[in-house]
């Protein structure tokens, strides 16, 4: 039996990225705001919706 690694597609490496990029950007934007963790945690399940904070 032979084992083999998938190598994951371009699509899915660019998703990783953007939803790593996306975390550490809405946690330095909560720094500067100076917003609590629970604010972090409603926007990411919002999907980064801007409508949270109206």
């Amino acid at each position: 039996m032979v084992f083999v690694r998938r190598i994951p597609s371009v699509r899915e490496i660019t998703q990783r990225i953007n939803a790593r990029y996306d975390e550490i950007m809405a946690e330095r934007l909560m720094n500067v705001w100076q917003l609590p963790a629970k604010a972090l945690a409603e926007w990411r399940e919002s999907g980064w919706s801007r409508d949270i904070f109206c």
